[in-house]
């Protein structure tokens, strides 16, 4: 399958949809280049995807941000630091990621500041989404 590199408006409207839905920083890809793959979303630098590597194979570069039109674990924790977080404690950290509904609401689930995963609204709670 062929890469697509984002043009600018792609890239701003999905930072803009990104920074509304999680409280992101609007320059959440700024410096970055930005390609899709199917419905896979990769970040790079420009210098990464540019870059001569003779008789090396390369599948992709740079970190999957995106998949399914949902952000990724390893895009929660490098680009989200910015995000509105909900702080769990280590017993609901431990409850969260065992699957269990925490009695508490947000989006993106931390611990000691540090992303953990996407939430959804469960029973009054949050859920791992």
């Amino acid at each position: 399958m062929k890469a697509k590199i984002l043009n600018s408006r792609d890239k701003k409207r999905l930072a803009l949809n990104l920074a509304e839905e999680y409280g992101v920083s609007k320059d959440l890809f700024a410096g970055l280049e930005l390609y899709q793959i199917g419905g896979e979303i990769w970040a790079a630098s420009r210098d990464c995807l540019t870059r001569e590597l003779p008789g090396v194979r390369i599948d992709s570069a740079g970190l999957q941000v995106m998949r399914a039109g949902k952000p990724t674990i390893h895009g929660i924790q490098l680009l989200f630091k910015s995000a509105e977080l909900t702080e769990l404690t280590p017993e609901e950290a431990e409850a969260f990621i065992r699957g269990e509904t925490i009695g508490k609401k947000g989006l993106i689930a931390s611990y000691r500041r540090h992303p953990l995963a996407l939430a959804k609204e469960k029973d009054g709670g949050m859920a791992r989404a």
